[in-house]
């Protein structure tokens, strides 16, 4: 949480050459080291984004209504908008959010840890935690679940390769 230490320990790391190589994830083009969000996920970003003045200062509550603000009057939850194929040609049809994950946890909320693909690790392929449901019961027992153990979640994790098509 220190600058100051943090760069010391980077730089005993390159002294001591402990580093590695890490695969990137890819959309569109551009290129990810932790996350990828799609649809509601994405749709929440572009909201804190248009505060991005006020995220300096007050980031975790922008977040939440962000959140909250995306749910009720940004985002169209009346259609699934994307499937998503994964290697060997499977595909998940109807998702309304996905995060391709390369990293846990995914964010914080105060000191809290959010996991929401607590396998995930810079050294494991990309996992995938995709939504194919939106009603509030889902997301609030998703949300419990990544603050916690992230039981309910790892249950369908899959590690992938994906391509995110508009459904």
């Amino acid at each position: 949480m220190d600058a100051v230490d943090a760069t010391g320990a980077l730089l005993a790391s390159l002294e001591r050459k402990a580093f590695l190589r890490v695969g990137l994830g890819a959309v569109d083009g551009r290129r990810f080291l932790f996350h990828a969000g799609f649809g509601f996920d994405a749709a929440v970003i572009e909201q804190v984004e248009r505060r991005g003045d006020l995220k300096r200062f007050a980031a975790h509550p922008i977040f939440v209504a962000a959140a909250f603000d995306t749910w009720f009057r940004h985002y169209d939850r009346s259609r699934p908008r994307f499937s998503i194929r994964l290697d060997g040609d499977e595909v998940i049809d109807g998702c309304y959010f996905a995060v391709v994950s390369k990293t846990t946890p995914y964010t914080y909320l105060g000191s809290r840890p959010i996991h929401i693909a607590p396998e995930a690790g810079l050294d494991t392929p990309l996992s995938l935690t995709a939504f194919r449901r939106m009603d509030a019961l889902t997301l609030i027992g998703a949300a419990a679940s990544a603050m916690g153990s992230g039981r309910f979640l790892r249950r369908r994790a899959a590690s992938c390769t994906a391509t995110v098509s508009n459904a």
